[in-house]
């Protein structure tokens, strides 16, 4: 056989085999249900945009969480979370109400029947109540929504505005911590440099090949590189000043007669006993800023911590509300809504 011939039938060899081996990667990454692009929590009812916001809520979508589960999620085309079968009202006398965020006031883990903005619909029927809130975003995903989404509604008369992030993103990150950060970037950037090669040749192979990006999956999953260092004051002002600048730009871009009223981040009691001395060392920062920066911007600041002081309130051990715990919320943000 022929130099020529043999380096042909190895060359055709090798890509038989590398092309078992890449098809193989991709039936498994399939079989996992693993996505070339990790991201937490972008759920079935929500979509990728390319802004600030990351994602966004899908359109007029019905979404059933999970079979063993008796809850679900049902969108209008305006990207609000409503309950089922909800019928089109006229335009109440007394204004909008709107509730912006994450998981907590989006009413995650129910039915939205149970969730802050239902209940406090059932309380004032001459408003319109809104669920602008989306689970897992930040607060800089939340103050974009609202300029991207909110910002030209009409006569819109309260805004409640509760968040967790950036408190998990900066115990994770320390002084790494940026202000975009957030769980649908979370994953990328906790790996960044977790890779076998930082080379050009390696990145072009990493994104086009399911082997080694299969490789690369498993060996930084079994790797302690993530993008820690410990905080320090430089960061801790940066975190003060993102939570003021966030709530300013909100405040800004609110109709001038609006009432914004800011929840701080609220761990369940069970909660709050299982996370480390970090997270609980950030908790208190942003809270701390969250209630400083309400005073300085003549925000009302509702302490859902002192309301929320039983495992009774929350259905885990994160910060979701049971029936019960909304209702002692509405409970007290109805002390600052005018009744007429």
């Amino acid at each position: 056989m022929s130099l020529i011939k043999k380096i042909f039938f190895y060359f055709v060899i090798a890509s038989i085999n590398i092309l078992l081996i890449e098809a193989a990667s991709y039936a498994f990454l399939k079989y996992i249900n693993y996505q070339k692009i990790e991201n937490f929590n972008v759920w079935d009812f929500t979509e990728r945009v390319n802004d600030e916001r990351f994602i966004t809520i899908k359109e007029n979508y019905k979404y059933k969480h999970n079979e063993n589960m008796s809850w679900s999620v049902e969108t209008n085309d305006s990207r609000q979370r409503i309950p089922p079968n909800v019928e089109n009202k006229k335009s109440p006398s007394d204004g909008l109400i709107l509730f912006i965020g994450d998981s907590v006031p989006f009413g995650w883990g129910g039915p939205a029947e149970n969730s802050m903005p239902y209940i406090l619909q059932e309380s004032l029927p001459n408003y319109e109540v809104i669920n602008g809130a989306i689970p897992s975003y930040s607060l800089f995903q939340t103050t974009k929504r609202f300029e991207y989404e909110f910002k030209r509604l009409k006569n819109l008369k309260y805004i409640y505005i509760q968040i967790y992030d950036p408190v998990s993103q900066y115990a994770i990150f320390g002084s790494n911590w940026k202000e975009n950060d957030n769980w649908y970037t979370y994953s990328d950037k906790k790996f960044n440099g977790c890779k076998f090669s930082d080379s050009r040749i390696y990145d072009w192979f990493y994104r086009k090949s399911n082997f080694i990006f299969l490789l690369n999956k498993i060996y930084r999953e079994n790797t302690r590189c993530w993008l820690y260092s410990p905080p320090d004051s430089t960061s801790d002002e940066r975190l003060f000043n993102h939570v003021m600048n966030s709530l300013k730009s909100l405040k800004e871009n609110a109709p001038e007669s609006s009432v914004i009223i800011v929840a701080p981040v609220t761990p369940s009691p069970s909660g709050l006993a299982k996370i480390n001395n970090d997270h609980k060392q950030s908790l208190s920062k942003v809270n701390e800023a969250l209630e400083a920066t309400s005073n300085v911007l003549g925000l009302k600041f509702v302490n859902t911590i002192e309301l929320l002081d039983r495992q009774e309130y929350f259905i885990d051990d994160c910060c979701h509300l049971s029936k019960s715990g909304a209702e002692k919320v509405v409970a007290e943000v109805l002390k600052n809504i005018s009744k007429k």
